[in-house]
């Protein structure tokens, strides 16, 4: 539900206003780590977070059962261990007995169980069903017909027990998602049932301790986290809602590090004073273009979909609009996710090939062939730039006209989704979880929720199933290739580039972790100066 916006402009789309301060009582010294958010949260409640930036804030807060770590594979958290039945549809869990809330309390089953129908009752979660859909009871509950979440059990105070409807060897990754962390119910209800910069209802490394709107939230080290007290005392984000000036505040020293944008990355390799502070790390997320086959007929020939790929020139695209720094895509599966297909046999630029099956198609030298107006997102220099390729290539080596049409990220995010109006477009995903569903059955298998380019094919469906039902990622992988592998030979998508995450950290910051997701919560992050 994120991915599309997290890919545009975003900074543009929120608003900064007045609120509340609250009061911290920490002192000025300690080891503080201070960089960026660049985004005024929209929510403090995790069962409401649907975009990355206050969902990776938050993770230093909030807590769940399991979580990824920096190699992208699942890790305990609240839980410290889990079985899983032989027919892959009930998991245990076996909660930490040190596992706290901020209060001090600590965190039972019941609480956990307490959290997953409160995200699934609550009406204004945008995502709640998508992520804990696949239990029991959970459609049930959250259309309000019943009280309680059937498939989930506190057997007692530190096991809990979870069934899901049919195997699904993702699941774990789905609990990860901020709609499954730990919150506490006292504290919301001494709230009024709101979860805000009011409360304490967390159980991660640190606290929320203040949040001024528009300026900056400050979070405070936990000294009851299970894992033991954070290395820093304090962590705090200001809200900087554009990569210049937060660029601008690390190099004056006012940040320790910042997220920044890939032109910067590039200047700064020149830079001697900043290139070893400059960072590039692998990212759960893919550019592609999209012929959406029923809103425009020329798309549902497949010769065309290949005629078009095979025009389109993707190692000038991954130069003009990845500066040389992010790698052209021929995967569905981005680098940095199980499976990701480095031995895909790939579409290759060849004009003259491309012209001939366009011709097969009915439309030589493109004639007869409807002109086309390809849209993204404004305000995306990188969409931008690969048009401009696509534009050209298509223009000289096929005959097809193209008009670039750029659209506001929300305008262009309901368009492209759920009312389906534009034909031709580029844009780009991130994944929830790193696992290969969370981009093939997720995006491409017939009649999934979130396939809006209309793509369909029963082989695909059958391998994705398949694959979808393992608990054995190594047994997983090998059908996902194949899935991925029919799916670009059907061009049901067209990759452009694999994107990376740019970060400048200071040498005396240790310990900054980041996964293909985003950076880790700060558990071990330490400053030495």
């Amino acid at each position: 539900m994120r991915r599309f916006a997290l890919l545009a402009a975003l900074p543009a789309l929120w608003l900064i206003g007045c609120g509340h301060v609250k009061a911290t009582g920490h002192s000025a010294g300690g080891a503080v780590l201070r960089y960026p958010v660049v985004v005024e949260p929209s929510d403090l409640d995790p069962d409401r977070l649907n975009d990355i930036y206050p969902s990776e804030m938050l993770q230093n807060v909030y807590e769940g059962l399991v979580t990824f770590d920096v190699d992208n594979k699942i890790a305990p958290a609240i839980a410290e261990k889990w079985d899983i039945s032989r027919d892959g549809k009930t998991y245990t869990f076996h909660l930490r007995p040190n596992a706290k809330f901020h209060n001090g309390r600590v965190v039972t089953a019941a609480d956990m169980k307490y959290t997953f129908e409160r995200s699934l009752k609550d009406p204004k979660s945008p995502v709640a069903l998508n992520y804990l859909g696949p239990i029991v009871g959970a459609q049930a509950l959250h259309d309000g017909k019943a009280r309680e979440l059937a498939g989930v059990r506190a057997v007692d105070a530190r096991t809990l027990e979870i069934k899901i409807g049919r195997p699904r060897g993702y699941f774990l990754g789905m609990l990860t998602y901020p709609t499954a962390w730990a919150v506490c119910r006292e504290e919301i209800e001494k709230n009024g049932g709101r979860i805000d910069e009011h409360i304490q209802a967390g159980s991660g490394p640190y606290r929320l301790t203040e949040y001024r709107h528009g300026a900056k939230i400050v979070m405070e080290a936990f000294d009851g986290y299970w894992a033991g007290r954070p290395k820093l005392d304090r962590i705090e984000r200001p809200i900087v809602i554009d990569y210049q000036t937060a660029h601008l505040q690390f190099e004056n020293g006012e940040v320790d590090a910042c997220e920044m944008a890939l032109s910067d990355y590039v200047n700064d390799l020149k830079s001697p004073a900043l290139k070893d502070q400059a960072h590039a790390y692998p990212y759960a997320a893919i550019q592609y273009v999209v012929m959406h086959p029923k809103l425009q007929p020329a798309f549902r020939d497949r010769r065309v979909r290949r005629a078009i790929a095979m025009a389109i020139d993707k190692d000038a695209i991954a130069v003009s609009a990845g500066r040389g720094v992010w790698e052209r895509a021929d995967s569905f599966i981005p680098p940095g996710i199980p499976g990701s297909n480095g031995g895909i046999r790939p579409i290759s630029y060849d004009p003259a090939a491309a012209r001939k099956l366009l011709a097969e198609a009915g439309y030589p030298d493109g004639k007869g062939f409807p002109h086309l107006t390809l849209v993204y997102v404004q305000k995306q220099p990188e969409s931008e730039a690969a048009a401009e390729v696509i534009r050209e290539n298509l223009r000289r080596n096929l005959g097809i006209e193209v008009d670039l049409q750029s659209r506001e990220a929300a305008e262009f995010i309901a368009n492209t989704g759920e009312r389906e109006t534009i034909a031709f477009w580029t844009a780009g995903w991130i994944a929830d979880y790193p696992d290969p569903q969370d981009f093939l059955s997720t995006l491409l298998r017939t009649g999934a929720p979130l396939n809006h380019v209309a793509y369909s094919n029963p082989a695909f469906d059958s391998l994705c199933d398949r694959a979808d039902a393992l608990s054995d990622m190594s047994a997983r992988i090998p059908l996902y290739r194949q899935a991925d592998q029919i799916a670009m030979d059907d061009v049901a998508v067209l990759p452009l580039f694999a994107r990376k995450q740019h970060y400048l950290v200071k040498p005396w910051v240790k310990d900054f972790q980041v996964n293909v997701m985003m950076p880790l919560p700060h558990k071990t992050t330490r400053i030495e100066k």
